[in-house]
Formats: structure tokens, sequence, C-alpha cells
């Protein structure tokens, strides 16, 4: 039971509102916060209310250390993703090395995923151990996980077959994602999986299925008036649209990938986004663009 939840029971056990409980000891505020399991009180204050509930100190260790431990384990997995989000691996190897005592004693099924997919991440993207990393993933249980857990998981495995050119591998484990996939799936989480879903379409000569996969990502990151990977999403779709011979709407999907690419001051895909633009230039002067509207 959680330091909340204990609180809660053995104040409703004797009959206390929260205003009783708090009487002389703290404001009914505190009390409220604590239940919902946001704080974790002072030792002084715990110590009162513990009285006042008749619960003994062992109990209130066990559930006090708990949630301690909880917290600085969410504090963990928050940190990481921060340099997950800048590709800092080196950072993030240094986070798990200094925490390494914590993270062997974790018990929670998602928090032990979680750990395993950052490690097989750093073997991958540090180290270049791709079938290590493999292992690793492949060596989680997915039953009862967090689904945009599960997406992240999927995600990282199918990136590995796609750089090794197992397209129909990597098609499959993308399709399971896609699948999964709702509206109450971290937009970010959504967006990665389907632009790579997308990418590993057009190696199997899916591009049509890949161009609707890419607009449904577009649609997810506009609708939470997000940047998060729009510039790879409408460069991808750019190139895709000249794969299949609409080359006025893939000037203009590029286009707008330019604009947000140099707002971004992402230099790199700036110049491989004007070099794309400057192709289709090309194109257009001796080919008839075919209406993509038609």
């Amino acid at each position: 039971m959680e330091l909340g939840e204990l609180v809660k029971h053995a104040r409703k056990e004797m009959g206390l509102t929260q205003k009783d409980l708090s009487a002389g000891i703290c404001t009914q505020a505190l009390i409220s916060r604590i239940e919902k399991g946001d704080i974790i009180p002072k030792k002084s204050i715990l110590d009162q209310l513990g009285k006042r509930l008749e619960l003994s100190e062992t109990d209130l260790n066990q559930v006090t250390h708990k949630a301690k431990y909880n917290d600085e384990i969410h504090q963990v997995k928050t940190t990481i993703r921060k340099y997950l989000e800048k590709r800092d691996y080196e950072t993030i190897e240094l986070l798990l090395n200094h925490n390494e005592f914590m993270i062997k004693k974790v018990n929670d099924e998602n928090d032990q995923a979680f750990f395993s997919w950052i490690k097989a991440s750093i073997q991958d993207k540090l180290y270049g151990q791709k079938g290590v990393a493999l292992k690793i993933l492949n060596d989680i249980s997915l039953e009862g996980l967090n689904e945009e857990l599960v997406l992240e998981i999927l995600n990282a495995i199918g990136v590995i077959y796609y750089q090794d050119h197992k397209f129909e591998q990597a098609l499959n484990v993308f399709r399971n994602g896609d699948n999964i996939i709702d509206e109450h799936i971290d937009y970010k989480v959504q967006a990665k999986i389907m632009l790579n879903y997308a990418l590993t379409l057009e190696e199997t000569a899916s591009e049509k299925e890949a161009l609707e996969v890419i607009m449904r990502a577009i649609d997810a990151i506009v609708n939470q008036n997000s940047m998060f990977l729009l510039g790879d999403l409408y460069h991808t779709k750019g190139y895709l649209l000249r794969k299949l011979g609409h080359l006025e709407e893939a000037k203009k999907s590029n286009q707008l990938a330019l604009s947000i690419f140099e707002i971004q001051k992402n230099n790199e895909f700036k110049m491989m986004t004007q070099l794309e633009i400057k192709e289709i230039n090309d194109e257009l002067q001796t080919t008839s663009a075919i209406n993509y509207m038609s």
C-alpha cells in the first residue's frame, strides 16, 4: 500500500475528516496532497499523523521508504528522457552507472522494461552493438506493460532491423506498433513510430501506404501545435510525393520542411532539403507534373 492510501484508509477507519486529522499538526491541504500521493511530509509531521492514526512506526517507515524510492526512480527516468531527446547517450550511461545500485533493486515491471530499453539503446547508439541491443530488447516481456513504453521498445527493435536492411522484419514490428496507437498515446511516441514505419514502407516499394502514414503523423503533430519531427515528416512526405510523380506537391512539402529546419537551425537537413528542392525544380523544367488533387 502507498503512503497516501495508508493515511486515507486509516483516517476513514477512525471516522476522521481531513480537517480532523490535520488539526494542530498541519494544513488540511497538506493532508489532501499526502493522500493523493503528491508529497511525502517531513518526518516530524508524519510521526504526529502516525500517532493520531494509531499507525505503527514500522508501517510508516516501510511505505515512506517505498514512496521515496519510487520518487527517486521517477526522477532518474525523467532525467534520462530529457537526455534522450538530445541523443546524449554518454550522459545517460553516466546516469545509469551512478544509480546502478538503485536500478538493480527495481521490481516494477514497467521500470525494469524501461531500464532494459535504455541499456539496449546505449549498446546500439554508443557502442554500435546492435546484436547485443536486439537481444536485450527481444528479451523484454511486453505483456502488461504501459502501451507507450511498448511502442518505444517496438520502435527501437524496428529501427535496428531497418538499419540492418531487414525491412520485412522491421515492417512487421512497426505495423504491430502502429496498430497499438490511439489518441491516448503521447503524440511524440506516435510520430516516431509512424515516421519509421513510413520509411520502412518506402523501402518495400509501398510509397502510397507510406504517404498515408506520414500524413497521419503530421496531423498528430499539428493537432498538438508542436514542431516535434515536423520537418522530418514534411521532408519525407515531399520525398514520397516526388517518387510518386507529384512534383509540385513534393516541392511544397519540402519548402515547408526547409522553413522548419531554418527555424530549428538544423543546417544538415536544411542543405539536404535545399538540394531536394533544386532537383525538383530541374525535373519540373522537363516533366509535366501530375496533378496531385486529381
